[in-house]
């Protein structure tokens, strides 16, 4: 599994599996209109200084597990 997060696999494979969940379950399989947006927020963490980001986390109250 680790070698297909790595390749970018794994996630082209989670939004299908999520397209297909919300298709079958909530969307046009059921007649309710569907839209969605995938957004990758890779690069923007990339280059933000990891130290302000985890300041600016705990300033709106996410702490724990999480930030380490």
């Amino acid at each position: 599994m680790i070698g297909n997060v790595l390749d970018g696999s794994f996630t082209q494979e989670a939004q299908l599996e999520f397209l297909e969940y919300i298709t079958t379950h909530i969307g046009l399989d059921v007649g309710n209109p569907v839209a969605v947006v995938y957004l990758d927020f890779q690069e923007v963490f990339d280059k933000v200084p990891h130290a302000r980001l985890i300041c600016k986390l705990k300033a709106h109250g996410i702490s724990g597990k999480i930030l380490t």
